[in-house]
């Protein structure tokens, strides 16, 4: 009966310990475990107990210490130690992996972009990880690239120039183009982006210039404006003279007209006077001022063959003198001013006289000759 009771009493005891361990958590063999539930930041870290990695963010741990390592792409490693005295939840909170990155710029002034943000100077502070790079400045092709920051960095960046294409449409088709003050050969010229100016020149043609910005392929139709310069003739003397200007009809003292680069021949007329003919080649201002001469009438003085004495030693015109207005003169062909002159021809005891009134730029015959008259 001892026996039973004692039997009895040994089985009571394992029973109220079984009961006790299952109310505590239960484990086998008479361990003790507990849930410990790890609140992650980043959630996908990838959690390690005691070395060991686990599913998901729990973990059945028995009571006592465990090591505890989290560990996320782009953040710093996460490692530390938990007492585990019952059901608990561990919040770990992973720290960002960051480093310095420094951008070597050809181009000083170009702003960088990171992830389509800007940033300020050429350095960024980039958590570990890859990140998209952009480089801009005006009038050079835009850099991009992608970097994997894993510490610091140096990213060298070399940016390009932009060009374009620049054609120009020039009238008239020999004229000189100048960009940026270089003259460039034919009518297409390889700029960079941005502002140029812009210098056209043409004999003869006033010059063009502007300011165009390059933003891409263009086209630039130059129209340049003949240069004229100022003609300005007069006939001091006579007022409203004819002009003509390359054997037309221009206009009448004084006179006044614009003319492009070339050469003009000028002839200024009026009745009465020897026309004045001047050719020039324009380049400056021309002033043609003159005097015109008075136009002079012509009178020969010619005999009839009859009445030439052939036998005369030294010709006839040795004994014959001719007087215009009381003037003795040279020769038998004079020239006399307009109007109304005296004539007188002498030879011998005999002269013979006549008023006659001249024009200007006509030609007079006089002939004296001898007769009888029988009464």
């Amino acid at each position: 009966m001892k026996k039973l009771f004692a039997i009895m009493s040994i089985f009571l005891l394992v029973a109220v310990g079984l009961l006790a361990q299952s109310a505590a958590g239960g484990g086998k063999k008479g361990t003790t475990t507990y849930t410990v539930t790890f609140q992650l930041n980043p959630p996908n870290a990838q959690l390690f107990v005691d070395g060991q990695a686990i599913k998901g963010n729990v973990a059945t741990l028995t009571a006592g210490n465990h090591t505890v390592k989290a560990t996320a792409p782009g953040y710093l490693e996460y490692n530390g130690t938990i007492n585990v005295t019952g059901n608990i939840t561990v919040p770990i909170t992973l720290q960002p992996a960051t480093a310095t990155v420094t951008f070597q710029l050809n181009v000083p002034g170009a702003q960088i972009y990171v992830n389509n943000q800007p940033i300020k100077g050429t350095v960024a502070t980039l958590p570990f990880g890859t990140h998209t790079v952009r480089v801009s400045f005006a009038g050079f092709i835009d850099f991009t690239t992608t970097i994997n920051v894993t510490g610091n960095m140096v990213v060298p960046v070399t940016m390009q120039q932009a060009t374009a294409q620049v054609s120009f449409q020039v009238n008239p088709p020999n004229a000189q183009v100048y960009v940026d003050n270089q003259a460039i050969k034919g009518n297409t010229a390889t700029v960079t982006m941005g502002n140029h100016s812009i210098r056209v020149t043409a004999p003869g043609y006033l010059d063009y210039n502007t300011t165009v910005t390059v933003n891409g392929d263009m086209t630039l139709p130059v129209t340049l404006q003949a240069q004229t310069f100022k003609l300005s003739v007069n006939a001091n003397n006579v007022k409203g003279a004819q002009v003509l200007l390359n054997g037309a009809q221009a206009g009448t003292t004084p006179f006044h007209t614009q003319l492009t680069a070339g050469t003009y021949t000028v002839t200024i007329q009026a009745p009465g006077y020897i026309a004045y003919t001047e050719s020039f080649t324009v380049g400056p201002d021309k002033t043609i001022a003159v005097n015109l001469q008075q136009a002079l009438a012509t009178l020969t003085i010619q005999l009839p063959a009859a009445n030439i004495n052939t036998d005369m030693k030294g010709g006839h015109w040795s004994q014959i003198i001719i007087w215009v207005d009381g003037v003795q003169q040279k020769g038998n062909v004079i020239q006399l001013t307009p109007g109304k002159h005296l004539i007188k021809i002498t030879s011998g005891g005999m002269q013979v006289e006549i008023m006659y009134e001249f024009e200007a730029g006509k030609s007079y015959v006089f002939e004296p000759f001898m007769g009888l008259n029988i009464k």
